[in-house]
C-alpha cells in the first residue's frame, strides 16, 4: 500500500511540472541578476553584463532542460529501486 502512495504522489507530483518550472525560472533571472550586477561591478556596460551572464549560465531554456532530464533520471532511478529493488 505504501508503495501505491508513493508512486500516486509522485504521478501528482508531475502534474505541477509548469510550477517547478516557474520556479526554477525565477531562480535562474535571480542567478543571472546577481551575475550582472556582479559584472556591472567589474567595469561592463549593463548589456556585456548581461551578455557574459548568460554566456557563462549556457541560457535559461537550456539549464531548465538540463534540470528537466535530471528531475527525469531521478524520478525513474527512484522508482526502479522502490519497486524492482526491494525484490532482488
Amino acid at each position: 500500500m505504501r508503495r501505491i502512495r508513493t508512486w500516486l504522489a509522485r504521478f501528482l507530483a508531475s502534474w505541477k511540472q509548469a510550477d517547478y518550472d516557474r520556479d526554477l525560472v525565477r531562480e535562474l533571472e535571480a542567478h543571472i541578476q546577481l551575475q550582472i550586477d556582479d559584472n556591472v561591478l567589474l567595469g561592463m556596460t549593463r548589456a556585456e553584463a548581461h551578455r557574459v551572464a548568460m554566456i557563462k549560465l549556457g541560457g535559461i531554456q537550456q539549464t531548465l532542460e538540463r534540470c528537466r532530464d535530471t528531475y527525469a533520471i531521478a524520478w525513474c532511478r527512484r522508482f526502479v529501486q522502490e519497486t524492482i529493488g526491494r525484490q532482488l
